[in-house]
């Protein structure tokens, strides 16, 4: 009786068992409580159908927790609600709440309480919805027996924490700034209306329209505390300026570090960009123009994600992109929707003349949370053309998906905001990009990248470039430009696959399956902890993609590239071995599977799992753990779910790890080479070797050596896993003329002395030669030196010449004939083969057989004069020259170098900008293996003057202070193209406007307004002019864009006056007249968007003997920006003009 009662006492007490029918269904929820021993009390609930069938996972209990996880705290709401301020509470005109359920919601939850009136919005850990409702159906949705409680959603909770923070001095803290401030509703109907209520509170809408639910307001705290109780007001944060950035994406990602170490830029990679529209007249193109898949049309999305993989940045080189010596090939999706289906077109892809290895496509069909019929025919594409597509998954920042980025053999892109910095501390979701899972639970997106602030290539000129692109829409191709990259390192052979040197980057393509297994094992993921992280697995996936951890890992790859079948409940083990101090473990499954039925929940057609198991025997399931944190957990049980399935170990224990592919279902053929019912897979693992077996290993993997007769490089052959097997040495890809002879390990000195007609000598030194014959110093007792030679058979401790060795071995590669190898640069491989398994280290060998000569200058001429301000300096060639060092100077003297490079390019991109009108002075030392002849003669150059582009950007907090000044501008054929003056206490307009033509301009709007008698803007004649609402003129398109910025500004040919957000509507003139000899736009008393007391007037006049004529009196913003602009994009040597003081004429 007393054994009972211990064990009693030991399970758990159980209370509060319910059986709850969720109306108008056959579903029953089960709830109770489980008391621990120790006082704890776990919550426990299973869903069931009226048939007692078990709808919970594995049919267990589902334990769970009740605590809402809001920002403003954590809380049971039926054990605590935290206290709210009273001017951040909820009131009886506040109508949205937090409706929390008693299990997971379910969809039948959300239908019922839409059925009873109720709009349900977004989803709110644990268990809650929040949704908008009056008090009578708030009443009716509290009596659902599956509803647990209703509280309201408070203001408190929908504010960043800064701003609850600082509460009680708001007016100092926060007294005027600009909120993100997001919406419920995605509805522009709703965002204008949301808009006028601020306008009319006195805020000021900088964008009504800035995502899918946000908007952007500057707000006094009264204002903020009055929005934030709108029924559609969500949350609500500070905003902040963006940094402009493709090369962020390049640098993150390790674009521009594998360029700069092994000079991969994706020549030869062919890949296709499906899109809108695009500018294929773009300078960014020029080098390598766009192949015509379709009939294209000009659209500025598809300018931009086209840029981001395939422009070479000749425009702006920070929007270079992430292949820029890659091949692009353009289709615009409406010839494909309305034309030759989607189908079709792929398998052209993988023909001549395209020979694409990959496809981004950043437009889909309407968004949906399911696997349709388009998912399956984007699956069967994929399977039956096999070739990798990186496919957006939409910007809903829901689940609400492409139905192309549901397909399982899509690489699917998710975006984070990265706030443009490098700096992963500060990315984020925050609700911007559409997420996972899919309905069946499988893991999307598959990858992420920015989502935010991307400079790209766009419409309206040849150099035209947007600043803000962004959404998956940018993600997306910046995944795509590094799949492109990877395509380009597999073709060079880096990871030890077999390549036809001689084949082309499709020729030599990977499979679909195992680029993307290679993408997914080398991503950086961000660091998360838990399902409801903001940057959790189904918000960014696998990680950003790292092409740096791809190319540094690339001798630590175990790759099965489709290689092994696997028959129906067959299984495949692969035994790995982990070497000691390994910091990670990663091996990632993926497998081509046939499309799946749309009808179906589960869309996975075969089930290949993923098992490991460690030398502690403890076994890893695919994806087990990985959704709440980035290393996997132990235990748990197999995936029967995703197509991607990953095992990865944080400090993986040293010695053997098992690793099995284990067929649990094959129901269909996948790979169709033969005839059985068989399926195919790729299989990725980086920090671990292939079984037992060997590594070659050179203390070198640079030679750059002169002509001598030989070079002895140690070699170290290394035994994993107790492998015995003999391996025989060879240096492969070897030039003609050059051998190698593998031997050791040779004493440097022989130990002991040898005795030659009678007189005892001790060896000095040895080495062996090829024949097995030995050449030594030797040295007589008395110290006299002679020289004998002598054969290695007779000699004590001899040092053999072999070609084969079993692991561990030290051995000595002798390389001889570089006499008769032409001077050059080799890429050669020293290669170990066993019975099983070849194993290589490849080195590059640089042969020289002169010092190279001095090198002279190319650009810019010995002497030249008028040189850029940020040059670019480049020499001839020097003869076998392998590396130079560079060094530029302020003095002939060299004694004040402000710039210096070793490389092996020849030239140099100054860093720093050069002082105008100043000499410089440069020199270059050109070295190889046989040395160096010392510095080239000293070169010199004078920069120009800098130029004055007319721009001056108080954006910066400096108040604008152009009141009552002229400028005029006269072509004079000097480097600013114009001599400038200007002009103070200017007291009128200087054209009579009362004859003029108003233009009835609204918010964010132009006109183009045709002339008689065309103008020249910086040389080129125009016969029209655009003007527009927010305070300049433009010349070849017109734009809306009412965010001036600098690169905004530069992006068109233009003039502004004042480029500010300004509304016509609020008040103020715009009006255009053309005289006889000139052609004149005037603004008067425009307001400020928001504001009716802030009001410019400015007028611009355009002469037709190519003068210009700026005049401004009335400035009220304190912001905006002013000055002319080429349309050229920011100049690299861009300063900033002070316009109001300048006074006269420039000389």
């Amino acid at each position: 009786m007393k054994v009972l009662l211990l064990i009693l006492s030991c399970l758990p007490l159980v209370a509060g068992v319910q059986n709850i029918h969720i109306p108008n269904s056959d579903l029953v929820i089960k709830l109770w409580t489980e008391t621990t021993s120790d006082g704890n009390t776990d919550h426990y609930y299973v869903i069931s159908n009226t048939t007692g069938k078990q709808l919970t996972p594995m049919g267990q209990p589902v334990k769970t927790d009740y605590n809402l996880k809001l920002r403003y705290g954590k809380f049971d709401p039926l054990t605590r609600v935290p206290e709210v301020n009273t001017i951040l509470r909820s009131d009886q005109q506040m109508s949205v709440y937090i409706v929390q359920f008693q299990t997971q919601p379910l969809e039948i939850y959300k239908k019922q309480l839409i059925e009873m009136g109720a709009q349900v919005h977004f989803y709110l850990a644990s268990h809650s919805y929040l949704v908008v409702m009056n008090p009578d159906v708030k009443k009716r949705v509290e009596a659902l027996p599956y509803v647990r409680w209703i509280g309201p959603y408070h203001p408190a909770y929908r504010m960043e924490e800064f701003m609850i923070e600082h509460l009680n001095d708001a007016d100092t803290a926060y007294p005027h700034l600009t909120y993100n401030i997001m919406l419920f509703h995605s509805s522009r109907v709703i965002k204008a209306d949301v808009a006028k209520r601020i306008e009319k509170l006195g805020g000021t809408v900088q964008r009504s329209h800035a995502g899918k639910y946000l908007m952007e307001a500057t707000l006094t705290p009264a204002q903020l505390f009055e929005v934030i109780r709108w029924n559609e007001v969500m949350f609500v944060d500070r905003w902040g300026t963006y940094e402009k950035d493709m090369n962020l994406a390049r640098e993150q990602g390790g674009a521009n570090y594998i360029e700069t170490i092994a000079g991969f830029t994706g020549e030869g990679v062919r890949g296709e960009v499906f899109d809108a529209g695009f500018n294929i007249t773009h300078v960014d193109f020029e080098s390598n123009p766009l192949i015509e898949h379709t009939p294209i049309i000009s659209d500025s999305h598809g300018a931009s994600t086209s840029g981001i993989v395939f422009g070479d940045g000749t425009g702006n080189p920070e929007a270079r992109g992430l292949l820029p010596d890659g091949q692009g090939i353009v289709a615009v999706y409406t010839d494909v929707f309305t034309g030759q289906p989607r189908y079709d077109h792929t398998a052209e892809l993988v023909q001549e003349p395209y020979n694409a290895v990959f496809q981004t496509s950043s437009v889909g069909n309407p968004r949906t949370t399911e696997y349709s019929t388009l998912s399956a025919d984007t699956d069967a594409r994929l399977f039956d053309f096999d070739i990798v597509h990186c496919q957006s998954q939409s910007n809903a920042g829901t689940r609400d998906s492409r139905p192309e980025a549901w397909a399982k053999n899509i690489i699917s892109g998710g975006g984070i905001k990265h706030n443009g910095t490098l700096d992963r501390s500060d990315d984020s979701w925050t609700g911007g990009a559409s997420i996972g899972p899919a309905t069946d639970g499988r893991i999307k997106p598959d990858l992420c990248a920015y989502y935010d602030g991307i400079l790209t290539t766009t419409t309206g000129s040849t150099t035209s470039y947007t600043t803000s692109f962004g959404g998956t829409s940018g993600a997306t191709p910046i995944i795509a430009g590094h799949v492109g990259l990877f395509f380009d390192m597999w073709s060079d052979g880096i990871f030890g696959n077999n390549v036809d040197p001689n084949g082309t980057v499709f020729e030599n393509r990977c499979h679909m399956a195992t680029a993307k297994a290679m993408m997914i094992n080398t991503a950086q993921p961000y660091d998360f902890e838990g399902e409801d992280h903001d940057l959790t697995r189904v918000h960014q996936g696998w990680g950003f993609p790292d092409l740096q951890k791809m190319y540094d890992m690339r001798e630590k790859f175990v790759i099965i590239d489709e290689t092994d079948i696997l028959g129906n409940m067959q299984a495949v083990q692969y035994t790995l071995a982990v070497l000691p101090g390994e910091p990670e473990l990663k091996i990632t499954l993926v497998y081509a599977d046939p499309p799946g039925n749309p009808s179906s929940t589960i869309h996975r057609v075969n089930d290949l799992t993923l098992k490991v198991t460690s030398p502690n025997n403890d076994i890893y399931w695919g994806n087990y753990g990985l959704l709440e944190g980035n290393w996997s957990v132990a235990g748990g049980q197999a995936n029967h779910v995703d197509t991607v399935e990953n095992v990865w170990i944080e400090n993986p224990a040293e010695g053997a790890w098992v690793v099995e592919v284990l067929a649990e279902e094959i129901n269909q053929d996948s790979h169709l080479e033969t005839p059985e019912l068989d399926a195919d897979f790729a299989l990725v693992a980086h920090g671990a070797q292939l079984g037992a077996g060997f590594m070659v290993k050179s203390n070198t993997t640079m030679i750059d050596t002169c002509v001598v007769p030989s070079i002895d490089i140690p070699i170290e052959i290394i035994q994993i896993l107790d492998y015995t097997e003999e391996v025989t040495m060879s240096l492969e890809n070897a030039p003609p003329g050059l051998t190698a002879s593998f031997g050791g390990p040779c004493p440097g000195n022989y130990d002991g002395n040898y005795v030659v007609d009678d007189l005892d000598y001790r060896i000095l030194r040895s080495h062996w030669a090829e024949t097995g014959a030995a050449t030594y110093d030797l040295v007589v007792d008395n110290s006299i030196n002679i020289l004998d030679l002598f054969e290695h058979e007779t000699l004590q401790g001899q040092c053999p010449i072999n070609t084969s060795f079993e692991p561990p071995a030290q051995l000595t590669m002798t390389l001889r004939g570089l006499q008769d190898v032409e001077p050059g640069t080799y890429v050669v491989d020293v290669t170990g083969t066993s019975v099983d398994m070849v194993r290589f280290e490849r080195t590059t060998l640089i042969i020289s057989n002169m010092v190279p000569p001095h090198v002279t200058a190319l650009t810019p001429a010995n002497g030249a004069i008028g040189i850029d301000l940020f040059p670019t300096i480049s020499w001839n060639p020097s003869e076998q020259a392998s590396s130079y060092h560079f060094q530029l100077a302020s003095d002939p003297g060299f004694n004040n170098v402000i710039g210096e490079l070793t490389t092996t390019g020849t030239s140099y991109d100054a860093e720093t900008r050069l002082n105008p009108l100043s000499p410089y002075y440069w020199r270059v030392l050109a070295s190889n293996g046989c040395g160096d002849q010392g510095y080239s003669s000293t070169f010199t150059f004078t920069t120009a003057d800098q130029p004055d582009y007319m721009t001056e950007d108080f954006t910066d907090g400096d108040p604008n202070d152009l009141h009552n000044k002229q400028i005029t501008a006269e072509p004079d054929g000097s480097i600013d193209f114009y001599r400038f003056c200007g002009y103070n206490d200017v007291t009128s307009l200087p054209s009579d406007t009362s004859g003029a033509t108003v233009h009835n301009l609204g918010d964010d709007a132009h006109v183009e307004v045709a002339l008689t008698t065309p103008i020249e803007f910086y040389g080129v004649s125009y016969s029209s002019v655009f003007i527009a609402s927010n305070g300049f003129i433009t010349f070849g398109s017109g734009d809306d864009d009412y965010s001036e910025s600098l690169a905004e500004h530069f992006e068109l040919p233009r003039i502004s006056g004042v480029y500010d957000d300004l509304n016509p509507n609020n008040g103020g003139t715009i009006s255009s007249q053309e005289f006889s000899d000139r052609f004149v736009v005037t603004f008067e008393e425009v307001s400020e968007y928001g504001s009716s007391s802030s009001n410019v007037t400015f007028q611009i006049e355009l002469f037709h003997n190519g003068n210009i004529s700026v005049t401004w009196l009335e400035i009220g913003p304190s912001d905006g920006i002013s000055g002319f602009s080429q349309g050229q994009g920011i100049p690299a040597d861009y300063m900033e003009s002070d316009i109001s003081a300048k006074v006269g004429c420039d000389p």
